[in-house]
């Protein structure tokens, strides 16, 4: 699935409203989030990147998910 700029814009500002969310809970340990796109002939990957509180860090894999589907990986990757 590939997606079009605007798509990508979309996916990219819903990470940084989730980021602001989750590092505003004390309690997750997030400090940093990013969206990441990997749009290679042979690969292609939606990634975010969870950065934690002492260096810790998640690759949460969201390709292809909705703006409410990137929301259920990523707690899960957060909190468990």
């Amino acid at each position: 699935m590939i997606l079009t700029p605007k798509e990508k814009e979309k996916k990219k500002k819903y990470v940084e409203i989730l980021r602001d969310a989750f590092t505003f809970d004390e309690r997750s340990g997030v400090v940093d989030m990013r969206y990441e796109v990997i749009d290679m002939p042979d690969v292609y990957e939606e990634n975010v990147k969870v950065f934690f509180e002492g260096g810790g860090l998640r690759r949460v894999n969201v390709t292809g998910d909705s703006c409410q589907g990137m929301y259920i990986d990523i707690g899960r990757a957060v909190y468990g």
